[in-house]
């Protein structure tokens, strides 16, 4: 996934979250997603931004940089939401499972589509990195399926946030932006602490 592919898909569906979550009525999306103002003016406006960089410019540059910083944004929202499922205050009425999945889907995303077009090395690890990216993708796919049939007991989250390490260690590997893979093994370990300490602490079980 290029960075203006992440652009055009992530904007657009962001933009509806956004909508979408203003004409709710104050209910959650599909029954799991927060509506609070604070995260539909994030989805509207990171969305808008993301639309304007994957569609308008001619060059590629602008979407690679947008995408990197999305990226990043919403893998520090979907940890902070965690740990903090109010944000400090921002949304009341709390991040649940649903909400840090998706915002650090969005996060791994948007730093992994980046990287992929900052590439000038030569990809490495032959058979060993193909395995660690279908381990990856396993982790990245069965992490959300887990926590939704346990009632997000906290091995779902666990599973994906070992996704997202392996998706850092697979860039390390494949002759990616070391530090876009040393930061993407960083959200991930820091997502599993976080979420360790939830469950060790008994908060924002979601």
């Amino acid at each position: 996934m290029t960075a203006r592919l992440y652009a055009r898909t992530a904007g657009p569906l962001l933009v509806l979250l956004g909508i979408a979550g203003i004409f709710s009525g104050g209910f959650p999306l599909f029954g799991v997603l927060n509506v609070d103002p604070f995260e539909n003016l994030l989805h509207l406006a990171s969305g808008f931004v993301l639309l304007y960089a994957g569609f308008f410019p001619r060059g590629g540059r602008l979407a690679g940089v947008v995408s990197l910083v999305a990226g990043a944004l919403y893998a520090f929202v979907g940890v902070a939401g965690i740990v903090v499922p109010n944000l400090f205050g921002l949304t009341p009425g709390g991040l649940g499972l649903a909400d840090d999945l998706v915002h650090l889907s969005l996060g791994v995303f948007g730093i992994a589509s980046a990287d992929l077009d900052r590439r000038d090395a030569p990809p490495t690890g032959g058979a060993g990195r193909r395995t660690v990216g279908y381990a990856a993708g396993a982790c990245l796919l069965g992490g959300p399926v887990l926590a939704l049939l346990t009632g997000g007991g906290g091995g779902g989250v666990l599973v994906f946030c070992v996704g997202l390490i392996l998706v850092g260690v697979r860039t390390l590997m494949g002759g990616g932006d070391r530090t876009v893979g040393w930061v993407m093994v960083f959200v991930g370990a820091l997502a599993a602490v976080a979420d360790l300490t939830r469950l060790l602490l008994g908060v924002g079980a979601g």
